[in-house]
């Protein structure tokens, strides 16, 4: 009897370890999960609000190169260093300002369904937060 008792104890531990692998793979997951988070939240294009996937309009948010005074209308002079995928491709635009004004700022768009600006392209141009975020509203093109 004392041989079956025992028998019985290994026979619990086991059991004991099974139960323990689905958890450790929830926390796992949950890990993972975390860290693709964080490397999003931490990567300014994406903070920028990926303009494409929230709104129907044409509007670009980015973040100023070079600061300017006010908001106001401009036109795209350059749309440089475009880099990144299709889906979330990163740009810096200079926009002359009707003010006199050069603005310079860089933002993250999806070029599946929002074409990068263009010099001649008729903007206007709105600082948020602070004085370093922008949103640019491609109005049209200059004649």
């Amino acid at each position: 009897m004392a041989r079956g008792k025992a028998k019985n104890v290994r026979t619990q531990k086991v059991s004991t370890a099974n139960k323990s692998k689905p958890l450790l793979y929830t926390i796992f997951i949950a890990f993972a999960i975390l860290i693709v988070t964080l490397v999003f939240s931490l990567n300014p294009a994406v903070n920028d609000k990926h303009a494409s996937s929230i709104q129907n309009t044409d509007e670009f948010y980015g973040v100023l190169m070079k600061d300017i005074k006010t908001s106001g209308m401009g036109t795209v002079e350059a749309d440089l260093d475009c880099r990144g995928m299709p889906i979330s491709i990163t740009c810096r635009a200079i926009i002359q300002m009707d003010s006199g004004e050069t603005a310079e700022f860089k933002y993250t768009h999806d070029m599946t369904s929002q074409p990068c600006l263009t010099p001649g392209d008729r903007v206007l141009l709105e600082k948020l937060e602070g004085n370093s975020r922008v949103k640019v509203i491609r109005i049209g093109r200059s004649n």
